[in-house]
């Protein structure tokens, strides 16, 4: 199937213990707190609407924002967030927690086409995510592998973080499309 380029102006990243707290807390908690104010990217306010990734070690989810006050919930992980992926398919390897710093690092020198790994709800056509399969897929790996050389585990860490990246930038994408949004936060 043909796929399209995009463009990509600008890409933001927040670096916090909790990037939910700067962008959607008190969304579902029901306090004052709204993600569509304060919202800035490179410097300039980011028009309405626009769809919003929040990923963070506990919490995956894309949110539409029409305006203040205005938020619609698109989809959200059905297990483990991607944050939280990362961490234990690092642990499997044994990297401390939380392993995806660690991971990442590991995967600049890896092979990322290397081990099959299944991308989250691919084929469905909403827009939740999950990523116990790329959790299981991984484990099942290391087991059949037995003992990693320092090769192994960088191709491994390239494969897990293209597996679970691909499927936020596709859900992305997609929620975008659907929406008729030109903006991703």
């Amino acid at each position: 199937r043909a796929r399209r380029r995009q463009h990509v102006e600008q890409l933001g990243q927040q670096a916090a213990p909790d990037i939910r707290k700067d962008l959607v807390i008190g969304l579902r908690g029901g306090n004052a707190a709204d993600v569509s104010r304060g919202i800035r990217q490179a410097g300039q306010e980011v028009p309405h609407p626009y769809v919003g990734l929040v990923c963070s070690g506990g919490h995956t989810a894309l949110y539409r924002v029409d305006g203040v006050g205005e938020i619609v919930l698109l989809g959200e992980t059905l297990d483990d967030a991607a944050g939280e992926a990362f961490d234990k398919t690092g642990k499997l390897i044994g990297l401390a927690y939380p392993g995806g710093a660690a991971m990442d690092a590991l995967a600049q020198s890896g092979n990322p086409t290397r081990f099959k790994l299944p991308r989250a709800l691919w084929d469905k056509d909403n827009l939740d995510f999950s990523f116990s399969g790329v959790k299981t897929t991984a484990r099942t790996l290391i087991q059949k592998h037995g003992a990693l050389s320092e090769q192994d585990r960088r191709d491994y860490c390239a494969s897990v973080r293209v597996a679970i990246v691909d499927a936020l930038v596709r859900k992305s994408l997609a929620a975008c499309r659907i929406h008729h949004v030109t903006h991703l936060v």
